[in-house]
């Protein structure tokens, strides 16, 4: 780590993905060392986005914030303001998945998101297409429920539209319990059935047997 930002001024929009991903994936100990490198790579993403305008894109900001999810870890306040605005830049260019990676991540932090943030990600939710599975419209609810935050009725009417279009093509019996234990949190009355489309069942019926899900797959990302 102590190399990487020996040579900070050479690091950009690519570099500064790449290394944060890694982070991701490695969850590092939240040790003082790692917490400065961390403020370190924070003050140079605003440099790059907002101050040399090398704006990052769309799936560069997913997956910092699926980043951030997996290690669980807050971003500052002058960091996350910066990383709202370019959401709002480039959300419309999110794709499903990126869009759900950034909902869980404020789900899995435990913060509730600035109220621009969410009506704007409520806007491009709405807007995309149906090319949505059930793992990434279980972690949106799942989100929500997180969050406390209450689902808005045209959001919750698109999202029942998606959850049964994509329960037709495919099923996941971890994302039906997570989506269920969301509902249940909000105090929500589902008008979709979480179980199994019997439309599926024959398919699946030639697969090989499996196991209930534990409480913690139905608690854990699936991003």
């Amino acid at each position: 780590r102590r190399r990487f930002f020996q040579e900070k001024s050479y690091l950009q929009r690519k570099e500064l993905t790449s290394i944060i991903w890694a982070y991701g994936r490695l969850q590092p100990k939240a040790d003082e060392e790692f917490a400065s490198h961390l403020a370190v790579w924070c003050s140079l993403f605003r440099r790059e986005d907002v101050y040399m305008r090398n704006r990052f894109s769309h799936d560069q900001l997913a997956k910092m914030a699926w980043a951030f999810g997996r290690m669980e870890l807050r971003m500052d306040d002058e960091t996350m303001n910066c990383w709202y605005e370019a959401f709002e830049r480039e959300g419309a260019n999110f794709t499903a998945r990126e869009l759900a990676n950034t909902l869980w991540m404020f789900g899995k932090v435990r913060i509730r998101p600035d109220s621009g943030f969410v009506a704007d990600w409520e806007e491009f939710f709405s807007n995309t297409s149906d090319d949505w599975v059930l793992d990434d419209l279980a972690n949106v609810v799942y989100a929500f429920a997180r969050m406390r935050i209450d689902l808005d009725s045209r959001v919750l009417e698109v999202w029942t539209n998606r959850w049964t279009h994509a329960s037709r093509e495919s099923w996941s019996e971890v994302a039906a319990l997570k989506a269920k234990w969301s509902f249940d949190q909000l105090r929500l009355s589902p008008t979709v059935d979480f179980t199994q489309p019997r439309s599926l069942e024959a398919r699946s019926s030639v697969d090989a047997p499996q196991t209930s899900p534990t409480r913690e797959e139905v608690h854990e990302s699936v991003a």
